[in-house]
């Protein structure tokens, strides 16, 4: 009698740990700390008055994420910034009938560079729920505030020079970009689901993404990335309207659903009542094993 018992216990523990290991969440090992090197190199094209601008940059940013707590509905990570690097290169403009090439680069690196410097081994604190929605992030005043410090400059100059790459909305974006393909739910072969986010930090856009699992090797999820990109918000009087498509694929651990890689490339083009701005992105999350030098 106590041995079959016995089975019954054993069987139903087999239930919970199946049910667990299949469902595809994040769910970051405490502790651990995940390293990744992020590049996003992009590009602006327009037309105005007959002079044709383009403009390019490439941000470099390094960065560690490390789970503190974990209630089971939010899980509270630590990120920590390793290296920052802003590389815009100079503008070009071209006058469309007098034909000759300018390049414009009023770009000062020293104090940007400095900011930079400065920010590194600094952290904030985020909220994350299990399907990779980024709720809260704390500790931007106080980081801001350190950098002003040490730096002499004034904490909202330093909000306003940092405002699109490490802010709230700045962490927000970057963090749901890459964080928020599972589903916290249990995924097959050939699955596909539908989850939009909006970026916030320069103008509301919104991304519907179709995620769809392509494979599994052993815990490895290879999920392709398709989307459509759109103005998110329009109201009375608006006349800028984004429209844009934004794919790639991502590598995942289906266990915890850290990224080992993401790799997309976005193209959208912006219409105003003046003229259109072309805009193009390769947007790559690496991880690695150890923080990068």
């Amino acid at each position: 009698m106590y041995l079959k018992y016995l089975y019954v216990i054993l069987f139903l523990l087999c239930i919970g740990c199946n049910t667990k290991r299949n469902t595809f969440k994040l769910n970051p090992v405490p502790g651990e700390v995940y390293n990744y090197s992020i590049t996003k190199t992009s590009s602006q094209e327009w037309t105005y008055q007959n002079v044709a601008h383009k403009t390019f940059d490439t941000l470099q940013l390094d960065i560690g994420l490390q789970g503190m707590k974990n209630n089971g509905d939010t899980i509270t990570c630590k990120l920590m910034f390793n290296n920052l690097k802003i590389i815009p290169r100079p503008n070009e403009v071209t006058f469309i009938y007098l034909n000759p090439l300018m390049k414009i680069n009023p770009y000062n690196p020293f104090v940007i560079d400095s900011i930079c410097y400065l920010l590194q081994g600094l952290s904030v604190q985020v909220d994350i729920t299990a399907d990779g929605n980024i709720t809260e992030v704390h500790g931007i005043d106080d980081l801001a505030t350190n950098i002003s410090n040490t730096s002499k400059v004034e904490v909202n100059i330093i909000k306003k020079m940092l405002a699109d790459y490490v802010s709230v909305n700045a962490v927000k974006d970057l963090l749901n970009r890459i964080l928020s393909i599972p589903r916290d739910k249990e995924v097959k072969i050939s699955d596909s689901w539908i989850k939009s986010i909006t970026l916030m930090t320069k103008a509301p856009v919104k991304f519907s993404n179709m995620y769809t699992l392509k494979k599994i090797t052993g815990d490895t999820a290879y999920v392709e990335i398709q989307s459509i990109v759109s103005t998110a918000t329009t109201s009375a009087g608006d006349n800028v309207y984004l429209k844009g498509k934004h794919e790639g694929e991502a590598i995942l651990s289906y266990t915890t659903g850290m990224p080992y890689k993401y790799d997309t490339k976005l193209e959208s083009v912006t219409t105003t009542t003046v003229y259109d701005v072309i805009y193009n992105e390769h947007f790559t999350v690496k991880r690695s094993s150890s923080v990068p030098q």
